[in-house]
């Protein structure tokens, strides 16, 4: 919703703005890639699935933060990332073409 809400600003001119949104996505993000999860719940029955789906959806949301900022190769590469971590993330594939 971030990322909507700073391409809303940009259209109505408030550049200043939709670069806080963006970078608060991008700080967002980034302190969620560094702070370890917590307990896993799924990983007591032995499904690793939803850390790594945790860790693409952080990625998807740096990418559209730094692509809101301007920083296309940055975001393809964090998108990119999300794919790796979970291959049937959608719109990471689609932020991609």
């Amino acid at each position: 919703m971030t990322y909507y809400q700073g391409l809303s600003w940009r259209k109505v001119g408030e550049e200043l703005r939709a670069r806080d949104s963006f970078e608060g996505l991008v700080r967002f993000a980034r302190t969620g890639l560094e702070k370890p999860p917590a307990e896993d719940y799924f990983a007591k029955f032995g499904e690793k699935e939803s850390a790594k789906r945790r860790e693409a959806r952080l990625h998807y949301l740096l990418g559209l933060g730094l692509s809101g900022l301007g920083r296309e190769a940055e975001a393809k590469a964090e998108f990119q990332k999300a794919l790796t971590l979970y291959p049937y993330f959608s719109r990471a594939r689609r932020e991609l073409r």
